[in-house]
């Protein structure tokens, strides 16, 4: 099973609004993705998503504190793992663009 390590970015108001300014910049230099980006950022996410299904069906077992693991892996991961979101996704991206 993997091991979740607590998050230990500084997430103090100052190093948000810092970050926040960061993206702000990178967007307005570079533009919004076209397509082919937003695709390959969807498939990467989903491939995220299987491949630490575990670790965040754990993670939502803790914050939840009654739910199984199980559920989570039936309700939240599987669910949305699915290759047909991707496809439904990308279609979508697709029809509007």
């Amino acid at each position: 099973m993997n091991i979740v390590s607590p998050i230990t970015t500084d997430t103090s108001p100052d190093a948000m609004k810092a970050l926040l300014a960061r993206q702000r910049a990178s967007f307005l230099k570079e533009g919004p993705p076209d397509i082919a980006t937003r695709i390959d950022r969807i498939d990467r996410v989903i491939a995220l998503l299987v491949d630490h299904k575990d670790a965040i069906a754990a993670a939502l077992s803790e914050d939840f504190g009654s739910r199984s693991v199980e559920a989570s892996l039936l309700l939240d991961a599987k669910r949305r793992r699915s290759p047909a979101v991707g496809a439904n996704v990308r279609k979508k991206l697709r029809d509007i663009y």
